[in-house]
């Protein structure tokens, strides 16, 4: 996206020591948002003067890929389903550009808060993962099944996408910019349609600027999971997750 690039230029950059500093391991307020072309174009000129672009060797965009991993009767996918206050998402992150991958449990607490734990330098599951997976949701979420089942997942859906991540000035929110998101189920992949972005803003307080700012712009948060839209679009034989509607307006083939 040629404006997304345009636009970043103009940021002060920040380096990945930097914005990780103080964030890692913190548990996180999320609320994330589409946005076309023309609100990101608002939105990037609004906060130009109050983020800083996160820029490695020179380069501000980067390539993901997540490999989803659930047990064969899709528990996290119920959990969504069930809308459970308290559930996980089980993943391995990919990012293409610098090789490296990571293993992720990342869950809903149940207070409205995300916490993630990752396993560096992980990138096939066995049984260290399994045993790693089983340790996080233990302490979290016990009574999931999903916790009893860790030794039996399997990769359920993939995603990739091209993320730009900015960080606020106050040190205390980040947010992640997702455009050219694809997901794939079995080899069968949709796309988020072309004039769409996703911006997720991470807050390590409830209160955000950024929230407030976009609240007041008129544009409204959406619950929206890649993972579960995989399934919804792909997989499931009705959507569950996200209605048949918001689908088929925000995906193509």
């Amino acid at each position: 996206m040629t404006l997304l690039v345009d636009h970043l230029a103009n940021f002060q950059t920040i380096d990945l020591e930097s914005i990780d500093a103080g964030w890692l391991g913190k548990r996180r307020f999320d609320r994330k948002f589409l946005l076309t072309r023309t609100q990101l174009e608002t939105f990037l000129n609004r906060n130009q003067n109050n983020c800083s672009v996160l820029e490695i060797s020179g380069i501000n965009s980067f390539d993901y890929c997540t490999e989803y991993f659930d047990t064969a009767n899709l528990d996290c996918y119920l959990d969504h389903v069930k809308r459970r206050k308290r559930r996980a998402k089980i993943r391995f992150r990919k990012y293409l550009d610098t090789d490296h991958s990571r293993f992720e449990v990342k869950m809903k607490l149940g207070n409205l808060q995300t916490y993630k734990a990752a396993l560096e330098n992980s990138n096939e599951f066995g049984e260290h993962e399994s045993a790693f997976a089983y340790k996080v949701l233990s302490e979290f979420i016990p009574n999931a099944q999903i916790t009893s089942a860790t030794h039996e997942l399997v990769n359920t859906a993939t995603n990739t996408f091209t993320r730009s991540t900015l960080l606020h000035s106050n040190a205390r929110e980040r947010i992640t910019i997702d455009q050219n998101l694809a997901v794939a189920v079995d080899g069968q992949q949709k796309r988020l349609k072309s004039d769409l972005v996703l911006v997720e803003i991470k807050s390590i307080t409830h209160s955000s600027s950024i929230v407030r700012g976009l609240l007041l712009s008129g544009i409204r948060p959406v619950r929206f999971s890649k993972y579960c839209a995989s399934l919804d679009l792909l997989a499931s034989p009705r959507p569950l997750v996200h209605t048949s509607r918001f689908l088929t307006t925000k995906f193509t083939d």
